[in-house]
């Protein structure tokens, strides 16, 4: 004999509300659901702080996971104070929902809480809140404030993600960590103030905040994180703090409104895709930091003209300059060993390069179809085999190779550099022009340059008329 039962989700109902023992000893309950992902309530509910039921009196003390979720038709919700704790889920998708007031005397709320409540315009979270569980406020569409107390010390992962309405957030000094696709999405938003307090800020927080125009990242933070600031294409102005230290895959990834870059001294590594089709980015200050960046970093950079490869990194990527149409020259220096393959592809206005004989490897393709390039200079005293297809789309016969001088048999006797138009190196010369600001007499220096050719040549300088027995150092 079978027989088929069926548990009741709850535990008793009262006044339409469904609620579920949970500490029978100390009389407490928690709302409920009457058949989960059913919309159960409708219009404006009141959660009384106490409940009857079989003789018993019941601290209602929780709301529980699910329990209003789906509710699509309830429009309003009053929380009484006994309510400490909200669970996951508890008001998801309750798309009818414009307001709530969340008592002070929460001290939890649940993940994916108050998620898809589309309704919603305005949020006070209380302040015995520490911290913003994942997802809390996600895809609350209609938000357009929220006030977060200094009581929070964390804000989740998606915690307000797609909230596309919302303007501006003002997160307090209390928060350490901002997580994983915090604010990700929010379309709207055009300002936000992060604290010194933060420490860090995890990957993805502000991904496709189209319409954010700065951001400062307080001097705690020692990176930016995998996509951080992805499509962030409104972004115009950007504070790195010397506390930074790495740049992750994609952070600034799309970043078309970036114009001008400059990285402080502390970052040692820019990774793949990091500035990727940031197309109005016109220059890049790399410190002498820098010791690896990373394939595709700079890739589709359009408005780049120029770049300058500090001596510390040892390798171009794949794909690093990758449809850079803007710039017009490359000097490669002396510490790089090799080039990934694509590095230069593209680069359809590149017109000379200059690659030093450090250079042991250069990829496929790497000057792809850079179809105005005039001149290369190159240093190995014994030609560097390299594929055909370095140059491919290039008319290299029409192109300028410069080789030491003595060396140009050599080349011209070597596959894909004899097809060059092949010369020796031409020897440099600079002019410098030194103004001399003597003599010195005590304290002040002549502008009248000796006229009876007694400039010294050697040090001190203390003959008449200089007069001058330290030294000096000029730069040039």
């Amino acid at each position: 004999l079978l027989i088929s039962t069926t548990a009741s989700a709850y535990d008793f109902t009262v006044g339409g509300i469904y609620y579920n023992i949970t500490d029978a000893t100390n009389k407490k309950v928690a709302v409920t659901y009457n058949v989960q992902y059913s919309a159960s309530y409708s219009g404006a509910v009141t959660i009384p702080a106490q409940v009857s039921n079989g003789g018993n009196t019941y601290s209602v003390t929780s709301i529980g996971d699910w329990a209003f979720g789906t509710s699509s038709s309830l429009t309003s919700i009053t929380i009484p104070n006994s309510v400490t704790s909200i669970g996951d889920y508890a008001f998801f998708a309750c798309s009818g929902l414009t307001s709530i007031i969340i008592p002070n005397a929460v001290t939890s709320i649940g993940g994916y809480a108050f998620s898809s409540c589309y309704g919603l315009t305005s949020v006070t979270i209380p302040n015995g809140i520490t911290s913003i569980n994942g997802s809390t406020f996600s895809a609350c569409s209609g938000l357009v404030s929220v006030t977060i107390p200094n009581t929070v010390t964390s804000i989740g992962a998606n915690a307000f993600a797609n909230c596309n309405s919302l303007t501006s957030v003002t997160i307090p000094n209390s928060v350490t960590s901002i997580g994983y696709g915090a604010f990700s999405d929010c379309g709207g938003l055009t300002s936000i103030t992060i604290p010194n307090s933060v420490i860090s800020i995890g990957n993805y927080a502000f991904s496709y905040c189209s319409s954010l125009t700065s951001i400062t990242i307080p001097s705690l933070v020692t990176s930016i994180g995998q996509s951080t600031f992805y499509s962030c294409n409104g972004l115009t102005s950007l504070t790195l703090p010397s506390s930074v230290t790495s740049i992750g895959q994609s952070a600034f990834d799309g970043c078309s409104g970036l114009t001008s870059l400059t990285l402080p001294s502390s970052v040692t590594s820019i990774g793949i895709n990091a500035f990727q089709n940031c197309s109005g980015l016109t220059s890049v200050a790399l410190p002498n930091s820098v010791t690896s960046i990373g394939d595709n970093a700079f890739r589709s950079c359009s408005g780049l003209t120029s770049i300058r490869i500090p001596s510390s990194v040892t390798a171009i990527g794949e794909g690093t300059f990758y449809s850079c149409n803007g710039l017009t020259s490359i000097n490669i220096p002396s510490s790089i060993t090799s080039i990934g393959s694509f590095a230069f592809s593209n680069c359809s206005n590149l017109q000379s390069v200059t690659i030093p004989s450090s250079v042991t490897s250069i990829g496929d393709n790497v000057f792809l179809n850079c179809t105005n390039l005039q001149y290369v200079a190159v240093s190995w005293t014994t030609p560097l085999t390299i594929n055909a297809n370095v140059f491919e789309g290039v008319t290299i016969s029409n192109v300028n190779l410069y080789v030491p001088a003595g060396k140009e048999a050599t080349y011209d006797a070597t596959a894909v550099w004899t097809d060059f138009i092949i010369s020796a190196a031409p020897s440099v010369f600079a002019k410098v022009k030194a103004l001399l600001k003597g003599p010195l007499s005590t304290t002040t220096m002549s502008t009248t340059l000796n006229t009876s050719n007694l400039i010294p040549l050697t040090q001190p300088y203390s003959g008449a008329p200089w007069n001058y027995t330290g030294t000096t150092t000029e730069s040039v």
